[in-house]
């Protein structure tokens, strides 16, 4: 048996939310993280999409985290998409110290050491790079924090991939690359609800989708029902009976796999 899926998955607590993502697809929110690079602690909100290639046979425990309705995309879909797995780092290691490095060096007042043309440089090429990074670590282990959730956890564990959207000029004021978390305050006034981001999604098409997961068989009249009104999801029927095949129900999951 595989050590991951052949696709990546994301998990969601309700069908409704399920069936919009069906619908739109996926948009962006900052997400608030708390990380420990060489020995100092960083608090902050990125832009993403978390998904993950946990094996189906090991998804119990993640779907009481995260929720019993899940959609599966191709591997293709995620490389289209630009999709990449998370670089777990642990917080005592020369990686995470080097990590601590860059942030400081990043964070330099640049705008009064350097002219308009030559920040312009540096914010496209050096800090970009540097953000990218950023957006797509996370510690091995630390303190998972969701919901009624408190507790030491193993981050590693959860196989994690991320969609980050590429914001390119709204970061001045429409979008910002990030929010520490002193301007947290700011973050839940200007984005009071998800997505956050109105722009800069990505589509599916049935073609799209390796699997549908659903608690049990209770909800899968509602999901078909819902499935036929999406007509921008699936080009003909053909289209439309291979979707409903690849609906998967938790319970039997659990059960077979």
């Amino acid at each position: 048996m595989g050590v991951s899926t052949k696709g990546v998955f994301h998990y969601t607590k309700d069908l409704g939310s399920l069936i919009n993502i069906l619908t739109i697809g996926f948009y962006p929110s900052y997400c608030k993280e708390i990380m420990i690079y060489g020995g100092e602690r960083y608090s902050y909100a990125i832009p993403m999409v978390s998904f993950c290639d946990i094996p189906l046979s090991e998804i119990q425990y993640h779907t009481k985290k995260y929720g019993s309705f899940a959609i599966g995309l191709t591997r293709d879909w995620a490389k289209r998409n630009k999709l990449n797995p998370v670089l777990y780092i642990e917080k005592d290691s020369n990686l995470a110290s080097g990590i601590k490095n860059m942030i400081d060096f990043m964070f330099l007042n640049w705008h009064e050491m350097l002219d308009d043309k030559d920040f312009d440089d540096f914010y496209k090429n050096v800090y970009k790079g540097g953000l990218n990074v950023i957006y797509s670590s996370k510690n091995y282990e630390g303190r998972l924090i969701r919901d009624e959730i408190d507790k030491d956890f193993n981050f590693y564990e959860e196989r994690e991939w991320r969609y980050i959207p590429q914001i390119s000029g709204d970061h001045i004021n429409k979008y910002p690359d990030m929010f520490w978390e002193e301007d947290f305050a700011d973050l839940n006034k200007r984005f009071t609800s998800k997505p956050h981001f109105k722009h800069h999604g990505t589509k599916i098409k049935a073609k799209d989708i390796k699997y549908i997961i659903i608690p049990d068989k209770s909800f899968l009249q509602r999901l078909i029902n819902e499935l036929k009104n999406i007509k921008n999801l699936f080009e003909d029927e053909t289209e439309f009976i291979y979707l409903i095949t690849n609906i998967l129900t938790l319970d039997k999951i659990i059960e077979d796999i």
